[in-house]
């Protein structure tokens, strides 16, 4: 009895540990603190903040977003990592919006008639990532 309670406990344990590597937030390697889109009936109803341990938590996602400093980050590294391609730029007072699409990120979005997945605000001294797009300002 106690070595199938091991072998489920373990098989739990890896399920879950599967689970949780797959649920990571796509810029887990650039944030700590996300903002999380949930979706309700295909309008994002909500927008909320989280860490790593709740954004895992939460169900639902829809997308994700970030903020980053400036100083630290390269958009074309971020757009390199995940394959996306440049779908277009916005030039816009405060920064420029650049749009990117990647086979690899499941969310997306048409914008302008283009499909996008990523979108990065990059202004002088820091810089919004958002999945499919930025939700709720910079």
């Amino acid at each position: 009895m106690f070595k199938k309670c091991l072998v489920l406990l373990i098989c739990g344990v890896c399920i879950l540990g599967c689970w949780g590597i797959n649920n990571k937030p796509i810029f887990f390697d650039y944030a700590s603190e996300y903002t999380v889109y949930l979706q309700n009936n295909s309008n994002f109803s909500k927008i909320k903040k989280a860490n790593n341990l709740q954004y895992f938590l939460t169900f639902n996602k829809s997308g994700e977003g970030c903020f980053v400093n400036q100083e630290q980050f390269n958009a074309l590294e971020l757009a390199n990592r995940f394959n996306a391609k440049l779908v277009f730029t916005e030039e816009l007072e405060q920064g420029i919006n650049y749009y990117f699409y990647s086979k690899e990120i499941k969310y997306s979005q048409k914008l302008n008639g283009h499909k996008v997945n990523m979108q990065v605000f990059v202004a002088s001294d820091y810089a919004v990532l958002g999945c499919p797009i930025i939700y709720g300002g910079y």
